[in-house]
């Protein structure tokens, strides 16, 4: 379950690609200093609300650094050591 509060998340989207079969998702959690900067997590069991905590860490890492940016995460539903890196 995400949370939301006057922080945020601003965004969630939930992305497929059928060529691939790739599912993955994108947590914009705040943009009140920049925009998101973030990471992506590539793993079989990543899930919305594990990205939507990353991204919040990502809001107060940023924040607390003094950087202009706010805070976003993404991650792709996918097995890394199973897939080639072409089709990474």
């Amino acid at each position: 379950m995400i949370d939301f509060d006057e922080f945020g998340p601003e965004k969630i989207l939930n992305v497929y690609d059928p060529k691939s079969g790739t599912r993955g998702v994108v947590v914009i959690d705040s943009t009140a200093l920049g925009p998101g900067k973030g990471g992506i997590r590539m793993t079989p069991s990543v899930n919305t609300g594990e990205v939507a905590k990353l991204a919040r860490t990502m809001t107060w890492k940023n924040a607390l650094a003094g950087l202009p940016f706010g805070g976003a995460k993404s991650g792709i539903i996918a097995d890394d050591k199973k897939i080639s890196g072409k089709k990474k």
